[in-house]
C-alpha cells in the first residue's frame, strides 16, 4: 500500500435500553453498491481521482449505502453488537485530504437510521461491512482565496 493521501474515518452511535454504543474507526477503503463499480482507497490506488471520491459521495447519498473496509479493532465488538441485535444507529463518515493541493479539505456524510443488513465479512486482520441508511446529508469543506474554511452542502 502506498502513502495515504486521505484519511477516511467512520464514527457511529446507537442506543440500546438507554445504554449508548459508540465507535470510531479509520477506514482503508469504501464503495457504494449501485452506480459506477469502484472502490476508493485511502492511498488512491487504482488511479482514482478527487472527482471520483466526490462522485462516490453523491452515489452514497443516492443509493443510501456504503461498503466499508477496515482493520479489526476496538470498534469491531460494537459493530457486532449492532448487527446481531439489529440496532439502528446514526453515523458520520469523513474523508480528510492530506494534500495541500486538494480541491477539498473534508467531505462529510452524516446519516440517521443506519443499519448493518449483512454479517460483516472478516479475515484475520480486516473486515468489510455494508451500511444502509436514510436521510443522508453531505457537506464539503474547502478554503477560499484567502485560506478561510468554507462549508458547502452538496
Amino acid at each position: 500500500m502506498g502513502k495515504k493521501l486521505y484519511r477516511i474515518e467512520w464514527s457511529f452511535h446507537a442506543v440500546e435500553n438507554k445504554e449508548e454504543i459508540d465507535g470510531w474507526t479509520e477506514v482503508e477503503a469504501f464503495a457504494v453498491a449501485g452506480g459506477i463499480q469502484r472502490k476508493i482507497w485511502s492511498d488512491l490506488r487504482g488511479n482514482v481521482s478527487e472527482a471520483d471520491i466526490m462522485s462516490e459521495f453523491y452515489e452514497a447519498r443516492h443509493f443510501k449505502n456504503l461498503t466499508i473496509e477496515k482493520l479489526i479493532n476496538r470498534a469491531t465488538l460494537n459493530i457486532d453488537r449492532i448487527y446481531y441485535r439489529k440496532l439502528s444507529f446514526r453515523f458520520t463518515f469523513i474523508i480528510t485530504s492530506l494534500s495541500k493541493g486538494s480541491s477539498f479539505k473534508y467531505l462529510v456524510l452524516r446519516a440517521e437510521d443506519g443499519k448493518i443488513p449483512d454479517l460483516p465479512l472478516r479475515d484475520s486482520k480486516a473486515e468489510g461491512l455494508k451500511v444502509t441508511f436514510s436521510n443522508p446529508e453531505i457537506k464539503y469543506f474547502h478554503a477560499d482565496e484567502d485560506g478561510a474554511q468554507v462549508e458547502d452542502t452538496l
